[in-house]
């Protein structure tokens, strides 16, 4: 069984194309939603046993991309707040 991996409800790169400007932020999101439907996708045909070590390191690098991804829109999110407020 793979690890389960908890998501916030609302998670923080979900707002992220929403301010002006967002073209970047909004390719972001989608690529986060792929990354996710990808992970999905690998989970639906995992074995009950003897997981193939090509699934998990699949697995491994989908959701390190997703972290990567996370981060960058999180960054992105509070450099736009900032920059609205002045450079703060």
């Amino acid at each position: 069984m793979p690890p389960i991996i908890e998501r916030p409800e609302h998670p923080p790169w979900a707002e992220a194309g929403e301010e002006s400007g967002g073209g970047e932020r909004r390719m972001g999101r989608e690529r986060i939603e792929e990354l996710e439907r990808q992970i999905a996708e690998l989970k639906r045909r995992w074995p009950a046993h003897s997981v193939p070590p090509t699934m998990l390191q699949q697995l491994d690098e989908l959701e390190e991309e997703l972290e990567r991804e996370a981060n960058e829109a999180v960054e992105d999110k509070h450099s736009a707040k900032a920059d609205s407020r002045g450079g703060l």
